[in-house]
């Protein structure tokens, strides 16, 4: 949060000071994303940005109109109307704006498209039969079917799912109805001589966000879902449209023209903190805000050789948005996020010689390399506070597990034993590592302090045990295997972190490798050539941490995807500006005037939360006889 604090100075035979404190809310704690229309790039497009305003990115790209986007469920689709076939249809397309797919192709307009609660159906509004009236269909384009025959237009489901609003002009002016999912039990709800129109519903069911222009210009409105308590939330003087809730509620988003272009507002559910998100000289408007469940959050990071030679590329959890970051000539492989997602360590040949350890933005900016051997680094990952990576390395002949921070500092080994230790990974709590050793011949899982200290084997068997990896709990470790196989192809088991209760989750004719675990433990990526009849090849796929709903990620082809890892990059901020106060020292007369030399200091505090940066904080000092000054501290 960023806190601000002026002093203005005005001296005459003395020193008059006159403090203002203005504090800026952030809207970072709101999560998902908003979508969006606008016309800055000459016609209507779809857009999508961060619930702050940031990140705004066009998803569309087409020479006709785009307009009305609604999210899926799980923010993994958009839906929106398109005018790209001669008349405005329904479309569906991935949330970054891959695979858009025409639902309607019907003759007459089709336009604002709502997804149901669960997503298997759309619910939207038609001309096809003469005049406006909802339709709903399978979330396909399927079994589209009429649910009003009197006139009805911008539905919205119940969160439910057994309810929907809409508004009508059946009574001669627009007005906000109530109907079952059936189309049955139609109810006027506003019933007011004024025009009332985009309904919406709040995530718990209890609330109706509409516009209205009763009290002169449109506004919107907030209503209990039986048309009480109808108050008005922006109560300005420009035009309020299309309000939609963030996902948990707290938040409003809606069109306004308040600063003489509509552009993008968001505010609290009350009404309270309307700021500008989009601030563009082009027409900004209909949003849409998209939840994220807790599977779909953060970003997944994997290797491949798609582009010719072994890259780190990062996608969203559902496949789609697939970015090379490393985009380097020389072999990168084996990459693991920082646990805040901000940071990507990897293993590298680019210097020349043989791998070593690298950190990068996680965007891929700014690569730095950690290790400088003669030897092997391999395998980094994070410690869970981030500050310490564990990793492989040959230097003193065979491989072992090492450790060192973050900055590449203060190395230290951890095992010394005959054979290769490999495959480090933390412990939730940062107290264990995992790893696999050749010690006793065969490769297993085995398990210490985080010192090096207690290791002690988990697996005992003739097979090949590979790729160790922590449920976010602590209490499973899932890995690939050909334990009881009867080929040599490995698949995913998982088995109790204490070794026991080893349980096949695959269990398929392919090699499965390089398990990890979703952020909330409830899914499990994998790298495997199940799809695929070249041996050498690797797509990722995901599935539940029970081994069933197998889907993939990355697409079929002759490349090599692997070792993909989870983290959950949204991080939650504290909503909270820190406090500054001024502190002035000098001689203070009559009438508040200083009549001497003064010292201008400050104070910045923020409760228990960390203050990252200050500007103009620093002390001044001013002389009598000085007018006209201002000091500016501010704190983020």
């Amino acid at each position: 949060m960023n806190s601000l604090q002026t002093l203005r100075n005005k001296f005459s035979i003395g020193i008059l000071l006159a403090i203002a404190i203005f504090a800026f809310p952030l809207l970072a704690a709101a999560q998902g994303k908003i979508a969006f229309t606008s016309n800055r790039d000459g016609n209507k497009e779809i857009y999508v940005m961060n619930p702050d305003g940031t990140s705004q990115t066009r998803l569309t790209n087409n020479s006709t109109s785009d307009d009305g986007p609604a999210f899926s469920p799980d923010g993994s689709k958009i839906a929106f109307q398109a005018v790209r076939d001669g008349d405005a249809e329904i479309y569906v397309m991935n949330a970054d704006g891959s695979a858009q797919t025409n639902l309607t192709n019907h003759a007459g307009t089709d336009d604002g498209p709502t997804f149901s609660p669960d997503g298997s159906k759309i619910a939207f509004t038609s001309f096809r039969n003469g005049t406006a009236d909802i339709y709903v269909m399978d979330a396909n384009g399927t079994n589209q079917i009429r649910l009003t025959t009197s006139g009805g237009s911008a539905p919205a489901f119940s969160p439910d799912g057994s309810k929907i609003v809409f508004m009508s002009f059946r009574d001669g002016n627009y007005e906000i109805f109530l109907m079952n999912a059936d189309g049955s039990g139609q109810t006027n709800v506003t019933n007011n001589s004024a025009q009332e129109l985009d309904p919406t519903f709040s995530p718990d069911g209890s609330k109706i966000a509409f516009r209205s222009n009763r009290d002169g210009d449109y506004e919107i409105y907030v209503m209990n879902v039986n048309g009480s308590g109808q108050t008005n939330l922006t109560n300005n003087t420009g035009n309020n449209f299309d309000p939609t809730f963030s996902p948990d509620g707290s938040k409003i988003a809606f069109q306004s023209s308040r600063d003489l272009n509509p552009e993008i507002y968001v505010m609290n559910a009350d009404g309270s903190n309307q700021a500008n998100l989009t601030s563009d000289p082009a027409i900004d408007g209909a949003p849409s805000w998209g939840s994220q469940t807790p599977a779909q959050a953060g970003k997944i990071v994997f290797f491949s050789d798609r582009d010719g030679n072994f890259e780190v590329y990062t996608m969203n959890p559902d496949g789609s948005n697939q970015v090379n970051r490393s985009n380097h000539p020389a072999r990168d492989l084996f990459p693991a996020f920082s646990p805040d997602g901000s940071k990507i360590a990897f293993q590298s040949s680019r210097d020349g010689g043989l791998d070593e350890i690298y950190i990068m933005n996680a965007d891929g900016s700014s690569p730095v390399r950690l290790t400088d051997d003669p030897a092997e680094d391999l395998w980094p990952k994070f410690s869970p506070d981030g500050s310490r990576i564990v990793f492989a390395s040959n230097r003193d002949g065979d491989t072992d597990i090492y450790i060192m921070d973050a900055d590449g500092s203060d190395f230290s080994q951890l095992t010394n034993a005959a054979g290769l230790d490999l495959e480090p990974e933390f412990s939730p709590d940062g107290s264990k590592i995992v790893f696999t050793s050749s010690r006793t011949g065969d490769q297993e899982i085995y398990i210490m302090d985080a010192n090096g200290a207690n290791q002690v084997q988990l697996t005992n068997n003739s097979a090949a045990v590979r790729e160790p990896t922590f449920s976010p709990d602590g209490s499973k470790i899932a890995f690939s295997s050909n334990f009881n196989l009867p080929t040599t192809n490995h698949d995913i088991f998982i088995m109790d972190a204490n070794g026991s209760n080893p349980i096949n989750l695959t269990n398929q004719a392919a090699h499965d490798l390089m398990p990890s675990f979703s952020p909330d433990g409830s899914r499990i990526l994998y790298s495997s050539n199940q799809d695929i009849v070249f041996n050498l090849s690797r797509q990722i796929f995901a599935m539940d941490a029970n081994g069933s709903n197998i889907s993939a990620l990355t697409e079929l082809s002759t490349a090599r995807d692997s070792y993909p890892s989870w983290v959950n990059s949204i991080t939650s901020l504290d909503p909270t500006p820190p406090v500054v106060t001024s502190n002035i020292s000098g001689t203070l007369g009559n009438n508040g005037w200083y009549t001497s030399n003064i010292g201008v200091s400050w104070t910045v505090t923020d409760g228990g939360s960390e203050v990252s940066s200050q500007d103009g904080c620093d002390e001044q000092n001013v002389t009598a006889d000085t007018a006209g000054v201002t000091f500016t501290c501010s704190a983020t």
